[in-house]
């Protein structure tokens, strides 16, 4: 059965099929028009109550059986490992934590009396919020097999975090620690790479996704509008526009870094025509862009080899940054352009810029000028 509303007269009805006919109610039980959504729904129970008897069964199921039910329908989709060990997890932290009730008598107030068990326990956050998307799942089954909806369910709001959390530190490698890892890496593909990720300041999505025809060898830039991910639903690499509209953009790069790129495109690289991608592919070719598993197993490998703390892809544009801000030229509203953002707020929020460096040389400079005055 199905409720809505009919314009014409103003009023709410409900239309479903009992014993193979098709009803349209427009009026109560006791011959009144029906004036709210919830009293058509409470209206249309009353009515399948009347005529057919398995809806009785439905109308008063308990808590435990419905999740019986679901449990069985969930386990068909899943390995049998999968439904035991999850199955089990369920039935402590879900099942034997709200009462047995009828579910049309499961208040909201149950609900939070669960919520509040659960958020005492002693685990992570994410390991509460994946019982509470199961729960969600168990109504919505409830809804689409029994037509019994409780809606206060969607209301439950995700567990947060609320302890202190440390700030994250980022690896930064030094121009010096960049060519102790290049020299670790395999072959002139990953080499460039990485040296066009350090001194681009790029996104690494961004680096992958440039074609031949975005480099200007002329001008030394490199335009940006593309990005590649592995995001979707089918793993596969994928090309979508960039980040933002700020993000559109052209790069210049340090000539050295220019120089480096035409001869890995002229030397080492298989078809350089305009649409082949730059670091392409190895197992695919040219037509697809280099993969993020390939890339990250490489890197791994090189940093210990150079002896040098793990950095991950995304972190090479933070060192980009960083060095950038040492530089004479390297203000904050220069450094954002480069990188795509939209406003200097998010450069200095996100990126160090070796502010940390600058307050410990300025502490060093106040000592010198003052400890002198202080000394027995």
């Amino acid at each position: 059965m199905s409720v809505s509303y009919d314009e014409k007269r103003k009023c709410w009805y409900f239309v479903g099929k009992i014993k193979g006919k098709w009803y349209k109610r427009l009026l109560t039980i006791d011959g009144r028009h029906m004036k709210s959504e919830k009293e058509a729904r409470i209206e249309e129970q009353k009515f399948r109550l009347l005529f057919d008897p398995k809806v009785e069964e439905v109308y008063k199921m308990k808590w435990f059986e419905l999740f019986d039910l679901w449990l069985n329908h969930w386990s068909e989709t899943v390995k049998e490992t999968t439904s035991h060990n999850v199955g089990r997890t369920l039935t402590l932290h879900i099942k034997n934590k709200i009462p047995n009730k009828q579910l049309r008598k499961l208040s909201m107030l149950d609900l939070t009396c669960w919520r509040k068990q659960i958020d005492s326990l002693n685990a992570k956050v994410k390991f509460k919020n994946e019982l509470l998307a199961y729960l969600k799942k168990i109504f919505v089954f409830a809804d689409n097999f029994f037509d019994i909806r409780i809606k206060f369910a969607e209301r439950l709001n995700p567990f947060k975090d609320y302890s202190p959390q440390e700030p994250k530190v980022r690896t930064v490698y030094t121009p010096e620690q960049l060519k102790l890892f290049i020299d670790q890496l395999d072959n002139d593909l990953l080499k460039t790479f990485y040296l066009i990720a350090y001194t681009s300041g790029k996104r690494p999505g961004e680096v992958r996704a440039l074609q031949v025809k975005d480099f200007d060898r002329e001008n030394n830039t490199l335009a940006i509008y593309k990005t590649a991910t592995n995001k979707n639903k089918k793993g596969r690499v994928e090309i979508y526009t960039t980040k933002t509209e700020t993000s559109i953009r052209a790069v210049v790069l340090p000539q050295f870094a220019a120089e480096k790129l035409s001869y890995f495109l002229d030397h080492h690289h298989p078809d350089p025509n305009p649409q082949s991608f730059i670091f392409y592919s190895t197992g695919r070719g040219p037509t697809q862009p280099i993969s993020e598993r390939y890339l990250n197993d490489h890197k791994n490998v090189a940093s210990l080899k150079a002896g040098l703390p793990q950095i991950d892809n995304y972190e090479f544009r933070h060192s980009f940054a960083t060095i950038c801000s040492e530089l004479e030229n390297g203000n904050l509203s220069t450094i954002a352009v480069v990188m795509g953002h939209k406003s200097t707020s998010t450069t200095s929020e996100h990126y160090d810029l070796s502010g940390k460096r600058k307050v410990r040389k300025l502490a060093e400079d106040l000592d010198d000028a003052i400890s002198y005055l202080f000394k027995e």
